[in-house]
């Protein structure tokens, strides 16, 4: 059996760690909220099923290709479209 390293943290990361598990789970937040809007607006819900794409997934997808935190300029308009678009992950309510 493998023994395991102890991790340990500084008060600093902790509360940096804090503070962008806040700001992160704020745009999920904020993401299914928009969804939401648009789902009543057009008689549907958000409700993936394709691959089980859900919001905080797709979030971790964009993530990986960004190599430093102002790195997002790739996050464009039409993919984020593409990532939402396909009519499989929308249910009519």
């Amino acid at each position: 059996m493998r023994a395991r390293t102890k991790v340990t943290f500084t008060p600093e990361e902790l509360e940096t760690i804090a503070a962008v598990t806040r700001q992160g789970a704020a745009a999920i937040a904020k993401m299914w909220d928009i969804l939401k809007a648009i789902g009543e607006r057009q008689g549907c819900d958000w409700n993936p099923k394709k691959n089980s794409n859900s919001v905080s997934e797709l979030f971790d997808l964009f993530a990986v290709d960004i190599s430093c935190p102002d790195d997002t300029a790739f996050i464009t308009p039409a993919l984020v479209k593409k990532a939402f678009i396909d009519p499989d992950n929308w249910s009519k309510l």
